[in-house]
């Protein structure tokens, strides 16, 4: 199925995803991993290949990742889980159930270089 319908209620979220960079270059972006994709035959996902958010479910809840650019070139990588409903006219509704910096690489970073950090996967792992 090829279609999308907008999530309400993530208003909490904005301030951050304002700043991620898939925000401010995400077109250009997208067309440039389109443009250069037959260099990556590998890659099948082209997600794989794309800086910023990325989702993955987790306790039947969404994960949102993001990264951030903050001053002093410093990279903070986001989470935020987040409970969906379904409500009137099919109206889809998130509540966010925390959401916080899960990570920072800055230029003190022997192994990271800002800018250049994305979440490839996740795992939910329950006890």
């Amino acid at each position: 199925m090829d279609w999308w319908n907008e999530v309400k209620g993530l208003e909490a979220l904005t301030g951050n995803l304002s700043r991620s960079t898939l925000v401010h270059f995400g077109v250009e972006i997208v067309s440039g991993c389109f443009k250069f994709k037959h260099l990556f035959p590998e890659h099948k996902d082209l997600a794989a290949l794309l800086p910023g958010a990325r989702l993955c479910t987790s306790a039947g809840n969404m994960l949102l990742f993001w990264d951030e650019m903050v001053p002093g070139n410093i990279q903070k990588i986001w989470c935020a889980e987040i409970s969906l409903e379904t409500r009137r006219q099919g109206e889809i509704w998130g509540n966010v159930e925390w959401s916080r910096a899960v990570m920072t690489v800055d230029d003190d970073d022997p192994f990271a270089r800002p800018g250049r950090c994305k979440v490839l996967h996740s795992v939910s792992v329950t006890r």
